[in-house]
């Protein structure tokens, strides 16, 4: 599974082929990056035109949007979304 599910999802798998495949479960928060790190190059890569943003947005809103975004991530729905601050 990749990903975030909803928070009722279940993920089914059977112990003797995880054993027998020698298969692991691990979970990480935003791929387990280092943001002092990382932050720097994925901006610099965004700066250059080397790294295509729009594509990762789930959704555009405003301030007023961001309680039913978070609803929205909690069903699973897209955890993306871009605050817009009209002037």
């Amino acid at each position: 599974m990749v990903g975030v599910g909803a928070m009722d999802d279940e993920v089914r798998f059977n112990a003797l082929e995880l054993f027998h495949q020698g298969r692991t479960i691990r979970g990480c928060v935003y791929g387990s990056s280092d943001s002092a790190r990382d932050v720097p190059v994925l901006a610099d890569l965004a700066r250059k035109g080397e790294l295509d943003l729009a594509t990762m947005i789930t959704d555009e809103i405003s301030l007023e949007g961001v309680p039913d975004a978070f609803e929205r991530m909690r069903r699973g729905r897209g955890g993306r979304s871009l605050v817009r601050f009209d002037p």
